[in-house]
């Protein structure tokens, strides 16, 4: 025992100053390394739930728990060092700057956690809502109005468009034709009138085919009145001619001269026509017929011409049966003879006359009374200026 504590004591007594201090630097060196170690351990492992204290000195900084009870030396600017003060008004400039930038439709809170060997901090930044509204059009009540033309118009020309406006996505009928229209409404139909009143209901159908507005209309037709001739001109041995014409539907037309009148009432459509005879018209003398209506007149010239008369013209005659196989007995006799003049025919049963007219010619027939069947008699056709004569022969069919 005391050869132990002599050794000891021999060895404490063998220690240099050089000894000394190397023991003083590796006691440092490891002190160091353990400081360096914590922090590293409490920068990676150790949960969010802690926070870093700083105190007056940062060689005191120490892990505080949120649930110590231990005082945390404030973090104000009186208590950080000059670069700690200035690095804060940074960060308060900073986040002054992003909450005046900050102008989305949406709330969104965005953290940013910064952590270091001093301090762990987390920041939110709020971005103010801006709402837009649209509100919905009212729903547009289906109507259907006229523009043109106006109700109770007169027109003289037969082809009219009728104009309007209607609620959007209706359709528009005018009777059996479809208006069309535009994307605001606006709708037109083209149509032609009958003379006269024409009246109607403009009718909007929706998609269901169903009628949910309409508008009456009513335009009238105006017929102008007009007259006119065929001919102008007759030869005809009683002298005539056609006189046509339009006027309002339904009037009396007047159609008088000094040798022959007559009237005519104009058809639904406003058109009238009527023959018109002159008797006793003198030849090549023109004369006026005057035309009256409702809502007009007129006046237009006519003439007779007839044929000049020849002097004379030769006798000729012919029969155009011979036989007859009818059940009774007939024959027709023409020719010609001088203008004016009588043609006489006759027989033994039967007779009759005939005047030639102003060209010199005649046709005539002649009964025969009381002829026995299958019996072959003469006829005699004679004029001033000629004569003929004929066989007939009346064979009636067998019963």
């Amino acid at each position: 025992m005391a050869e132990v504590q002599e050794t000891a004591e021999s060895s404490a007594r063998n220690i240099g100053p050089i000894q000394v201090l190397i023991g003083i630097g590796v006691t440092y060196v490891v002190c160091m390394i353990a400081v360096v170690g914590f922090y590293s351990v409490s920068d990676h492992e150790f949960p969010e739930r802690l926070s870093f204290g700083l105190g007056s000195d940062p060689a005191t900084a120490r892990i505080i728990d949120e649930g110590a009870t231990d005082t945390v030396p404030s973090d104000s600017d009186e208590n950080l060092p000059d670069n700690a003060a200035t690095a804060a008004d940074q960060d308060e400039e900073q986040s002054t700057r992003d909450d005046d930038q900050a102008t989305t439709s949406t709330s969104t809170t965005v953290p940013s956690t910064t952590s270091s060997s001093s301090t762990s901090t987390s920041t939110s930044t709020t971005i103010k809502p801006t709402t837009t509204t649209t509100e919905a059009a009212a729903p547009v009540e289906p109507f259907v109005e006229i523009l043109s033309p106006l109700a109770g118009s007169e027109q003289l020309e037969p082809n009219v468009t009728i104009t309007g406006k209607a609620a959007p996505g209706t359709r528009v009928f005018a009777g059996p034709y479809e208006a069309e229209m535009d994307s605001n409404g606006n709708w037109s139909v083209d149509l032609i009138l009958s003379p006269g009143e024409n009246s109607g209901i403009i009718k909007a159908y929706n998609e269901l085919d169903e009628v949910v507005a309409s508008a009456p209309i009513s335009v009238t037709l105006i017929v102008e009145f007009t007259a006119d001739q065929k001919n102008g001109t007759s030869s005809a041995a009683e002298p005539w001619d056609n006189f046509f014409g339009t006027t309002e539907p339904g009037t009396e037309v007047e159609i008088l001269s000094a040798y022959g009148s007559a009237t005519v009432v104009a058809q639904d459509d406003g058109r009238w026509f009527k023959k018109v005879y002159f008797t006793g018209a003198p030849a090549n003398e023109g004369f006026i017929v005057t035309i009256k209506a409702v809502n007009g007149s007129a006046e237009l010239e006519f003439v007779y011409s007839p044929p000049s008369t020849p002097e004379s013209v030769d006798f000729s005659a012919a029969q155009e049966l011979g036989v007859n196989t009818d059940g009774w007995a007939y024959e027709y006799f023409a020719g010609t003879t001088n203008p004016g003049s009588t043609v006489t025919i006759s027989s033994d049963y039967g007779s009759v006359s005939t005047v030639a007219d102003q060209w010199g010619s005649f046709r005539k027939k002649l009964i025969f009374e009381n002829l026995p069947p299958n019996k072959t008699i003469e006829v005699l056709v004679q004029a001033e200026n000629g004569d003929a004569v004929f066989g007939f022969t009346w064979e009636p069919p067998a019963e």
